[in-house]
């Protein structure tokens, strides 16, 4: 399930092989060894690949699902959005904005939800992240303008047509 093993945001060079242990680590806590004993037949999860990669500073993040998990049989898009990082959206910790988009061109924005986002989460260089408030003129602006919007949701599109099928893409704008 999404989110079982740990991820970890930030990490200095020299801290890689013990995040790597940690995440490795993440593998035997108490939810994954029950998701897993609840799946008939499934011993546990396998094989673990760990990615470690350099992050962009994100100005905005979130969720993309190229098809409504609500309404599947509209075609719609459904965008969640917040200020930095995508922690917020990912692991539901805080407001985010949400829009329902077209899956038509221009990918019009049928939907809008503008939430009162009082916090962003941003990587402190080789010293994870942390979260800063935003400033009170941003606290209830869209995290994403509807041009960004159109934008996600065509290459969303280009995404689910290659995996063929529905794709929950996390995205980010870089500052």
């Amino acid at each position: 399930f999404a989110g079982q093993f740990k991820t970890l945001l930030g990490i200095g060079s020299r801290d890689v092989p013990r995040a790597y242990c940690e995440i490795v680590a993440s593998l035997f806590e108490p939810a994954v060894a029950g998701y897993w004993r609840g799946r008939a037949g499934v011993r546990g999860p396998g094989p673990m690949a760990v990615g470690c990669m350099c992050l962009v500073r994100a100005r905005a993040s979130g969720v993309l699902y190229t098809v409504d998990p609500s309404r599947p049989e509209k075609p719609l898009m459904v965008v969640s959005a917040t200020w930095g990082l995508g922690t917020t959206v990912v692991e539901g910790l805080g407001a985010v904005d949400r829009f329902v988009v077209s899956r038509t061109p221009p990918h019009e924005v049928v939907s809008r939800t503008i939430e009162e986002k009082t916090e962003r989460c941003t990587v402190v260089d080789g010293r994870g992240h942390r979260r800063f408030t935003v400033s009170p003129e941003d606290q209830r602006r869209a995290a994403i303008e509807d041009a960004a919007l159109a934008e996600l949701a065509a290459v969303g599109l280009r995404i689910e047509r290659f995996m063929r099928g529905a794709q929950d893409i996390e995205w980010v704008i870089d500052e």
